[in-house]
Parts: structure tokens; C-alpha cells; sequence
């Protein structure tokens, strides 16, 4: 029985001192690939959005990190197209477990628009909140599935006045996404 008990003190001693990769001081990298679909107030126009976002993080306490996005947006509809850019910060935390680590974020985003067909561009922001999961697959890689929820504000141009209520447009955004989490520490 002392052996036992000797045992477990020794892999509680392990587990508390064995750094994780959701300590201070870690970086995360990560980028995702996601499917979405959209649908503007006031407008029948629905949209299948293809979307790239990479994403850098640094844990500044276990569990809790503050990260930066970009995204890179195409949207196509019929023979015109829009190109999107954005950046902005992001909260992080995942809730404490072993191999499947479940986490919640919120972010705020910033981005520029143009549209091909033209040479309008106009700029729009976005509260974003993430819940997802990320299974590790080694020690510093985790496949990450997550489900993102966001509301959108726009100001369109003036040129756009004839086709649209308002100039300034607010959507929502429902995404599904799959990606890879790479943790240096």
C-alpha cells in the first residue's frame, strides 16, 4: 500500500511540474479554413463564404491567451466578386482538460472591402464568439474544430444606394471551421 501511495505522489509530482502547452508564456499558431453561410437584414442576398484566417496567440496565464487575427475573404456571386481584408485582437481560454481541450474566445475584428466589378471599397468591423475544441494529436499539435458566431456592421458606398435600404448594412455570420493548432514553448 506505501508503495501505491508513493506512486501516485510521484505522478501528481510529474503532472504539476511537467510544463503544458497552455502555459504562460506559450505561443500558439493556428489557421483554419471555414464554410459559412450569410444573410444580410433586410436583403434576400445569401452568400457560401469560403474564408483563410490565420491566427497567433500568447498565453499570458495558464489557460487565458490573447492572440491576433488576419482573415483573407473571396466572396463570389454570379460573374462579380469581393475581396475582404481584416485584423484583430482575440481572447482565449480553454477550460482545463487532458487530451480534448474545449475553449471559448472572443474577438473583435477591423476589415477593408472592394469589389472587382468597380472601384468601390468601404470598411465594416465584427464581434466574433468562438466556442470550440482542440484535440491533441501529439504534445504541441492539436486539430481544432470550432463553431463562430458573428455580428457585422458595414458602410457601403454611396454608389449602392439604389441597390440596398440603408448604406449601413449589419448582418450576422454563422461558420463551422477545422484547422490545426501548433503550441511553441
Amino acid at each position: 500500500m506505501k508503495l501505491v501511495s508513493v506512486f501516485f505522489v510521484f505522478l501528481f509530482s510529474i503532472s504539476v511540474t511537467a510544463q503544458t502547452p497552455m502555459e504562460k508564456g506559450t505561443i500558439s499558431l493556428n489557421g483554419s479554413l471555414s464554410y459559412s453561410s450569410q444573410s444580410y437584414e433586410g436583403s434576400d442576398d445569401n452568400r457560401n463564404i469560403l474564408m483563410l484566417n490565420p491566427q497567433a496567440g500568447y498565453f499570458i496565464a495558464e489557460n487565458f491567451s490573447l492572440g491576433l487575427s488576419l482573415s483573407y475573404i473571396n466572396y463570389s456571386l454570379g460573374s462579380a466578386s469581393s475581396t475582404e481584408w481584416g485584423i484583430g485582437p482575440s481572447l482565449r481560454y480553454y477550460l482545463p482538460a487532458e487530451k480534448v481541450k474545449p475553449f471559448f474566445s472572443l474577438g473583435y475584428g477591423y476589415t477593408k472591402s472592394s469589389n472587382s466589378s468597380n472601384d468601390d471599397k468601404w470598411i465594416g468591423t465584427q464581434f466574433i464568439i468562438i466556442a470550440g475544441l482542440d484535440y491533441f494529436m501529439t504534445k504541441n499539435v492539436a486539430l481544432e474544430t470550432s463553431v463562430s458566431y458573428s455580428f457585422n456592421n458595414q458602410r457601403l458606398p454611396d454608389s449602392y444606394k439604389s441597390y440596398y435600404k440603408s448604406l449601413d448594412q449589419k448582418s450576422t455570420t454563422f461558420m463551422i471551421g477545422v484547422g490545426l493548432n501548433f503550441f511553441i514553448y
